[in-house]
């Protein structure tokens, strides 16, 4: 592995972390019946260091990322989407399947062509 390079990694994505660790993600592939949620607000805690509110803005635009941190409320796998926070949307037996298989795309890419 070269320094620097981007390392394809899989992680089960659980509440109050799922969408903070997403919006760090060079690629997202998620299952149809996912939900993603900022719930700093519901539960009175400031959002980590991850830099959530920083890259959800310039993900999805102000406006939406305001919305999803003010209100805590869940948006649908499909919404999350339409608005570019996800690159694949499977149904959930399909998952890893893809994933593996998007996996195994980058592993067989050329280091000097993916970091141009």
């Amino acid at each position: 592995m070269y320094p620097g390079a981007p390392r394809p990694a899989g992680m089960l994505l659980r509440r109050r972390t799922g969408l903070e660790v997403m919006v760090c993600c060079d690629i997202v592939v998620a299952s149809r019946n996912a939900r993603f949620a900022d719930t700093h607000v519901r539960i009175g805690l400031l959002p980590g260091t991850s830099g959530l509110t920083q890259r959800l803005s310039r993900a999805i635009g102000p406006q939406r990322a305001k919305e999803i941190h003010l209100t805590g409320n869940y948006i649908e796998s499909q919404q999350a989407y339409e608005w570019g926070l996800i690159n694949h949307l499977v149904d959930l037996p399909e998952l890893m399947p893809t994933a593996l298989k998007l996996a195994h795309d980058l592993a067989d890419g050329r280091y000097a062509t993916m970091m141009a």
